[in-house]
């Protein structure tokens, strides 16, 4: 569905990848298998307008940053673990290593799929999350970031929604009350 190239800067990469991981473990791939052809810019890019669009944007994102250095290198290491194997061994040349972090992640002799990439980026994410230090500080935090624009996106897109059902609810209302006025003046 989407893969991550090296023209994309870490930050907005990670941000968008390490949330579409999430939610393709739910949806799962949509196009058979078949890789995206749409240029790596059109999806990671902070510009895009993908649901995560905004998130770069936010002031407790770039503070995130400031506090956790490595936060950009974590994610990109989450994000890289969705890309398909290219070297010769089956592993990611993309991909950092970290101390006792993607070790987890076997090299089998299956064919690599959208479902294996995303199980291994999820396998990271735990990894990182669980290990103990600032590293596991930092995803976490960048996880509730995640979660907090997502709940405040959903409740931006739910205003107008709710707003224009009040308004018909009490249009309702009023309609009701005026027709059984005069039914009462009759």
């Amino acid at each position: 569905m989407w893969r991550l190239h090296e023209s994309v800067q870490p930050q907005s990469a990670a941000a968008v990848s390490s949330t579409q991981t999430k939610e393709s473990e739910s949806t799962g791939p949509q196009d058979g298998g078949e890789p995206d052809t749409h240029p790596a810019h059109d999806v990671a890019s902070p510009s895009s307008a993908g649901p995560y669009s905004g998130l770069a944007d936010l002031p407790e994102y770039q503070m995130l940053m400031k506090r956790y250095p490595r936060l950009p290198t974590l994610l990109w290491g989450i994000a890289t673990a969705t890309d398909p194997p290219t070297g010769d061994d089956g592993s990611n040349p993309k991909q950092p290593k970290f101390p006792k972090l993607n070790n987890g992640i076997k090299k089998s002799k299956e064919p690599w799929t959208q479902e294996k990439g995303v199980q291994n980026a999820v396998q990271v994410l735990r990894e990182t999350r669980n290990s103990p230090g600032d590293d596991s500080d930092a995803i976490r935090e960048f996880c509730e970031l995640v979660r907090l624009f997502k709940t405040r996106k959903e409740e931006e897109a739910a205003a107008p929604v709710f707003r224009k059902k009040f308004a018909k609810e009490s249009a309702d209302a009023i309609g009701e009350l005026l027709r059984n006025e005069k039914s009462k003046a009759l």
